[in-house]
């Protein structure tokens, strides 16, 4: 992406858009340790969303609002001690003047 002026910009905005991660693989030995933690993340996400998931469909079927549903969740999940896992990854790359959002893109 060297050549391309506003290479890391299109692709950082094509992650926000797909809400997915840009990862600068500076070092092809860190390949591993991204797919495995990526891995890991979306394992983690995956249990958790089907066991959330299955009581806010209950919850919104009982007629509840959706603020008293987030705050039943998360007072249960905090009394459990849940935790996700998450990939840190600290961006080597420099921003352009460009923001990060599609309709910017198309004046950059």
């Amino acid at each position: 992406m060297s050549g391309y002026q506003y290479g890391a910009d299109l692709f950082r905005a094509l992650t926000v858009i797909t809400s997915g991660v840009m990862v600068a693989l500076t070092n092809a030995s860190k390949l591993a340790h991204v797919i495995v933690g990526s891995a890991l993340e979306k394992m983690n996400l995956d249990t958790l969303i089907e066991e959330v998931g299955l009581a806010v469909a209950t919850r919104v079927h009982g007629g509840e609002t959706v603020d008293d549903i987030a705050k039943a969740l998360h007072d249960s999940l905090v009394l459990r001690n849940e935790s996700t896992r998450q990939l840190q990854v600290e961006s080597i790359y420099v921003s352009t003047h460009c923001k990060l959002d599609s309709r910017s893109l198309q004046t950059c």
